[in-house]
């Protein structure tokens, strides 16, 4: 959705960018973020609003009179019934489009649902990302951890035994090498110990 403005920068709506196509990607913050600006422009008009656009409408569109009692019902049913849809919807419905004749709720309703379709449909998307932001994190909490998994007697006894054969391994390398350590200052001691025995040389 492109928003609009008339030429003194006022805000007056918006127009579609093509096809009624929408992806949603992105975090869970910044769907969230999306979502609380999409609301703004599902604000909806307030009933004044409405009964004075239909008034307008009622003024330069031809429509067969009824009544005064009719009348008054049909400004009710038209208003409660538009009151549903986005303001700028509503307005651009009523006043911006060219009506030949007052038209029916069905050729009004047509309309609008025409020119909101646009942010319902990034609505709809943005509820599939926010539903698969919460299976990803129920997915993830479901998971087995080594805390939560049951393991059968079999399974603990292997586990078991891969414990102790890794303790043991370590152990072993430990022995090793202090063995190794052992050898070498054992050889060093002999070497010092053989020195001092030595005759000294005579020049």
């Amino acid at each position: 959705m492109k928003a609009k403005y008339d030429k003194y920068g006022a805000f007056i709506g918006y127009e579609k960018t093509g096809k009624i196509l929408a992806t949603i990607k992105g975090d869970e913050d910044s769907i969230c973020a999306m979502r609380e600006r999409l609301a703004g422009a599902f604000a909806q008009p307030t009933e004044d609003q409405v009964e004075e656009w239909v008034a307008e409408l009622s003024l330069i569109a031809p429509k067969r009179f009824d009544g005064d009692g009719n009348e008054m019902l049909r400004l009710r049913a038209y208003v409660s019934r538009l009151r549903e849809y986005p303001a700028d919807v509503v307005r651009e419905a009523l006043l911006s489009r060219v009506w030949r004749f007052f038209p029916s709720w069905a050729e009004l309703s047509d309309a609008c649902d025409e020119l909101v379709a646009h942010r319902r449909a990034v609505r709809v998307e943005l509820d599939r990302a926010e539903e698969k932001i919460r299976d990803r994190e129920l997915r993830a909490r479901a998971l087995p951890t080594e805390k939560t998994v049951t393991l059968t007697p079999e399974e603990s006894e292997k586990r078991r035994k891969a414990t102790m054969a890794h303790v043991n391994g370590i152990i072993s390398s430990m022995r090793e090498k202090l063995s190794a350590q052992q050898v070498a200052e054992q050889e060093r001691e002999d070497a010092l110990l053989a020195k001092m025995k030595r005759p000294p040389e005579v020049k």
